[in-house]
């Protein structure tokens, strides 16, 4: 998205008080909501997609994935789930391909 300011026109003129105003115009060339929501991937990232269905395929539950930069937060609604899938760790790092640190939650 490039942003270009043009300085259309600018003056300085005087008042009755002595005191300096210095106007600007400019344009903007500004792309608009709709080029940037169409250049952007909606998809799931690889990560989050093999986690859910490593969880779907041996839990029958559905978990939330939340990817951040060092780490992949995994959200159930119960703490028995919680508990196995900390078990399965290594095998929940290696069905997603990652090395990232996964970080346990329970919630909804």
């Amino acid at each position: 998205m490039l942003h270009k300011l043009f300085l259309v026109y600018a003056s300085l003129l005087k008042t009755s008080s002595s005191t300096a105003k210095l106007y600007f115009g400019y344009t903007l060339d500004m792309d608009s909501l709709n080029n940037i929501l169409s250049q952007k991937d909606f998809e799931e990232p690889p990560e989050v997609a093999a986690i859910k269905q490593f969880v779907q395929g041996a839990f029958h539950s559905a978990v939330g994935v939340t990817l951040q930069p060092n780490a992949i937060l995994i959200t159930a609604p119960s703490s028995a789930l919680i508990g196995s899938l900390r078990l399965e760790t290594p095998r929940l790092q290696a069905a997603a391909g990652t090395s990232k640190r996964l970080i346990f939650r329970i919630g909804s």
